[in-house]
């Protein structure tokens, strides 16, 4: 429960929190205030202090219940008072709730949930959207903001990947970034501490983290079957179609081989890659699948898996005409989306004035990666601009 005290004067309010209720409501309560001529006290909220989008009418109580929150989020509630000639007393000074991380609605053994990076902005980046699934309708279920405000006001991009790096069972969130980041990758724990930050690794290749474009686009699986999941970095345009992999051991990450796209004039013309990594098909052993910049007319390589060297199953293109034409790029991440033995692909595209925001989710290897459907962030605003998305899927809870 959250309690405040509120006060008729603009005197300064005190507000205590108790005792939260868990999930997406909340309980607050407020001192009465010692008037007579009280009508009815308003509670308000929103995501910011200072901006209240819906007020609740609480009559002349000093409780009230909030509900309908949503996951993930921080909102902000404050308390005034109004008399009966209807003139309102001021707000209480506000305070903040965040709303935990439920489980999964989902009945299914291998529940996933996708983790949404976005293309970054000038003003305040660095956010990344959690979406649960649930029968393909994928809800949102929150927000989380990388804790570098530097980087978030000048660049602010996020390429998420989700696995399990450190062999507890549930899957953790690494977080590739855009130009500016210098090679950085943030390390997100799992939904048990609601996705908390837990710190920072590097990539070595000082020839490109020293480039302010320097990028780290990310997909994590376990590659070689010791139960941790490791990386699979690629790079932004000038890095002639190179990616990296990064071995985890469970508490850090040590440099693996590298591997190359199989497209000489694509190398030279852009190379940019954007990894995703799982087991598209029935063998033990997960697969790489690698996106292309813009200009690559929607295609992206399937590679196999480690134990024939990562050799090359197949190219396929994406198959929306319009898109491919004006930009193409193709952002890929893999994951059990249906509770069958094999991963699905969702793919992320770049932007495209007017129609931001789409992902794409295609079948697994033995049914040809065939689509399944496509849908939208549903940020209205950042949909409309034509803004991008980075997916990353994976199991957030046993």
């Amino acid at each position: 429960m959250l309690r405040a005290k509120v006060f008729w004067s603009t005197v300064a309010v005190v507000l205590v929190m108790t005792s939260p209720a868990a999930g997406q409501m909340v309980t607050l309560a407020w001192d009465p205030v010692p008037a007579a001529d009280i009508q009815r006290y308003e509670l308000s909220y929103g995501l910011s202090p200072d901006q209240h989008v819906r007020t609740i009418n609480a009559g002349l109580n000093t409780t009230s219940q909030v509900t309908g929150l949503e996951e993930g989020r921080r909102y902000f509630f404050a308390v005034r008072a109004v008399n009966n000639a209807g003139v309102a007393g001021p707000y209480s000074a506000p305070i903040s709730y965040d709303v935990p991380f439920e489980a999964a609605t989902s009945t299914a053994p291998e529940a996933a949930r996708i983790a949404i990076g976005l293309s970054g902005g000038p003003l305040n980046g660095g956010w990344m959207q959690i979406r649960a699934e649930g029968s393909l309708r994928y809800g949102s279920r929150g927000w989380k903001q990388l804790p570098w405000p530097d980087y978030n006001r000048t660049s602010g991009a996020t390429y998420p990947a989700v696995g399990d790096f450190d062999g507890d069972g549930r899957a953790e969130i690494a977080v590739g970034l855009g130009p500016g980041s210098h090679g950085w990758i943030a390390l997100f724990d799992d939904a048990s501490t609601n996705f908390a930050f837990k710190g920072w690794t590097r990539i070595n290749w000082a020839g490109y983290t020293q480039s302010p474009q320097a990028e780290t686009r990310l997909a994590a699986a376990d590659l070689n079957g010791d139960r941790y999941a490791d990386l699979v970095v690629g790079f932004g345009p000038g890095s002639g179609g190179w990616l990296q992999i990064l071995t985890s051991t469970g508490s850090s990450f040590t440099p693996g081989p590298w591997l190359r796209v199989d497209w000489p004039a694509y190398n030279e013309a852009n190379g940019a890659t954007w990894p995703a990594a799982g087991n598209l098909d029935d063998d033990p052993l997960p697969e790489i699948v690698i996106g292309l910049g813009p200009g690559s007319g929607g295609w992206f390589l399937t590679l196999d898996d480690s134990s024939t060297g990562f050799a090359r199953r197949q190219w396929t293109k994406l198959g929306w005409a319009y898109y491919e034409q004006m930009n193409g790029e193709t952002r890929p991440a893999i994951g059990n989306l249906d509770g069958d033995a094999r991963g699905e692909i969702v793919i992320g595209l770049g932007p495209v004035e007017g129609q931001g925001g789409w992902l794409q989710i295609r079948d697994d290897l033995n049914a040809g990666l065939g689509s399944l459907r496509w849908f939208r962030t549903g940020y209205s605003e950042f949909d409309a601009s034509g803004g991008g998305s980075f997916p990353a899927v994976g199991r957030f809870r046993r």
